[in-house]
């Protein structure tokens, strides 16, 4: 492929997130404007100590995000310290999920930890395999995300409900082509599993956090559904939201997950928008200390090492 059909196609997929974004977009708009008085006053009758019990799982959550990109990292970079790994991952948080960008957030880190002085060829290692990691520990948990789809009794909310199932069948197969692709990059974390292992448990605690956000959200809002049928479905909506038609799932999370909760969890459409947005927010509020160490990252406290360290430390 050359360049020119190279821009071409990266100008398309652009346009396509653009679009996707703008139309999940216009659907959150009319169902909330369709639900206005309900989603206003279930808005309102969440106490404040319910929403700081949440942001408290919130902010574990993304403490277990950064700890387990570091226990990766650490293997190949280990002179990189916590703290700076620990606002390199914050500021990759920011930027994906408080900046409506198309650079990803694993980008923003990559280039940080090069001014931190690491290499480019263990950093990009360990995201793929901290991307993979994440995408397998959530896995395990998809069977509680689909029983409820075939124990959906209504034709139409089944209907509804087809479409994830689709996407899930792509997804796992362009999950499985990604791993043999980066088969080479794994290889060296396959030969010391105590660091995988370590990262899948700080990804479960990751998503254990997630999840009692979700389940604390919708009791409060008076709904009732349990942990694991909330966490599941939860999954669905994460596998959804990779599909590239969207900027950084803005949107089509929202979207999918008041279809998916309202359908399958028999939870309030009002009740689901509020969750939604909760979700969304009280994310991007966990994500904010990455705009303090923004400034730092880019500017790096070392300099970048030279191409022929690169090449010597090269572990793929």
């Amino acid at each position: 492929m050359t360049a020119q059909q190279e821009n071409k196609s990266q100008s398309k997929r652009s346009i396509l997130r653009i679009a996707g974004t703008l139309i999940a977009f216009g659907l959150i708009i009319y169902l909330v404007w369709r639900n206005w008085a309900g989603f206003v006053d279930a808005l309102a009758s969440l106490p404040l100590h319910i929403l700081l019990v949440v942001l408290g799982f919130a902010l574990i959550s993304r403490l277990m995000v950064t700890l387990r990109w570091y226990i990766l990292l650490h293997l190949v970079e280990p002179d990189l310290t916590f703290l700076q790994v620990f606002k390199l991952s914050f500021v990759g948080l920011f930027t994906t999920n408080v900046l409506p960008s198309t650079i990803g957030g694993d980008v923003v880190k990559l280039g940080g930890a090069l001014r931190f002085g690491a290499d480019s060829a263990d950093v990009t290692a360990s995201l793929i395999v901290d991307r993979l990691t994440g995408m397998a520990t959530m896995a395990s948990f998809l069977p509680f995300g689909i029983v409820p789809i075939f124990q959906a009794q209504d034709a139409f909310t089944l209907q509804m409900t087809s479409t994830p199932g689709m996407f899930l069948g792509k997804l796992w197969k362009k999950t499985v082509d990604f791993f043999a692709r980066v088969k080479q990059a794994l290889g060296l974390w396959i030969k010391h599993p105590k660091y995988l292992l370590g990262a899948a448990l700080v990804s479960y605690i990751h998503m254990a956090c997630t999840f009692a956000m979700v389940s604390v959200i919708v009791s409060g809002l008076g709904d009732q559904i349990s942990f694991w049928k909330g966490g599941g479905l939860w999954v669905l909506i994460y596998f959804i939201t990779l599909l590239p038609i969207s900027i950084n799932g803005l949107g089509l999370q929202e979207f999918s997950l008041s279809l998916i909760y309202t359908n399958l969890a028999g939870v309030s459409e009002a009740n689901s928008l509020v969750l939604a947005l909760l979700m969304r927010v009280i994310f991007m509020i966990a994500s904010l200390p990455g705009a303090v160490f923004l400034p730092e990252v880019l500017s790096g406290d070392q300099k970048v090492k030279p191409l022929n360290n690169q090449q010597g430390n090269n572990h793929e």
